[in-house]
């Protein structure tokens, strides 16, 4: 498969070199004379003048998605629920997967039920705190107990919500790793997504080139493949280059 070409634009100053151009008339010799009179030299010259000429470079690049995101488990589970297949088109927010949630709506429930104690506890001491019946430190003990029973129960229902796996944004499923009855860890891909609102070409920018490119800068994109150009705009240039090759990472922002 052709790989697109990018054609970088670069503005290059020429000098006009300074021209002379000598008009020499000539005489032949008399056959009467021994000697030739020569004619006077006739000199025109043309004033150095700077010039911009479009230089064009030309680098092959990869179009890809705009975004795109490799979606993983965030915690330990059997897979209950796969709604991805290849090449199905999914809403953000849609949910794609579900992981056994048993034990952690287990601990959500128990951190709830410490919570609830732990605010009727401080409604009950903060009437006796008015009332003058405990003392400062007692007060400030059940305050504590409430906020640690708050943490936890936040922490417990961020685990219950990592059972349910939604798409994090509009796009196409290209690849599903899992099925149902699978066990899930943290940090195994689960699927991968591909958005649908817009291209980007990235590309492998010369070190030779990267000084005369910028953020911004617009630049031609040729799609060999269907034999179309587009213009597109330079929104991203890696700060370091590629150690081996070394050419720097450009990525190109398409309509």
């Amino acid at each position: 498969m052709q790989r697109p070409r990018v054609k970088f634009c670069v503005w290059v100053p020429i000098l006009t070199s300074l021209l002379f151009i000598f008009l020499i008339g000539c005489k032949r010799q008399s056959h009467q004379t021994q000697a030739s009179k020569l004619q006077p030299i006739q000199v025109s010259t043309v004033k150095i003048q700077k010039e911009k000429r479009q230089v064009y470079e030309e680098v092959v690049g990869t179009v890809r998605p705009r975004l795109s995101a490799v979606v993983s488990a965030k915690i330990v589970g059997t897979i209950i629920r796969m709604d991805a297949a290849d090449g199905k088109i999914v809403r953000a927010g849609d949910l794609i997967a579900e992981i056994d949630a048993g034990e952690i709506r287990s601990r959500f429930n128990q951190a709830a039920a410490i919570f609830d104690q732990a605010s009727a506890d401080m409604v009950r001491f903060n009437r006796l705190f008015e009332q003058k019946v405990i003392t400062q430190q007692e007060f400030d003990a059940a305050k504590t107990r409430l906020d640690v029973a708050k943490a936890a129960l936040d922490e417990a229902r961020t685990m219950l919500d990592y059972t349910k796996i939604v798409a994090p944004f509009d796009g196409v499923i290209t690849k599903k790793y899992v099925d149902v009855g699978n066990l899930a860890t943290a940090g195994k891909p689960l699927f991968e997504l591909e958005g649908t609102t817009g291209l980007r070409l990235e590309a492998d920018v010369p070190e030779a080139l990267i000084d005369k490119i910028r953020i911004g800068d617009r630049v031609k994109v040729i799609l060999t493949s269907i034999s179309k150009t587009l213009e597109g705009t330079i929104d991203e240039i890696s700060p370091a280059a590629d150690p081996m090759s070394r050419t720097f990472l450009v990525k190109v922002s398409l309509p």
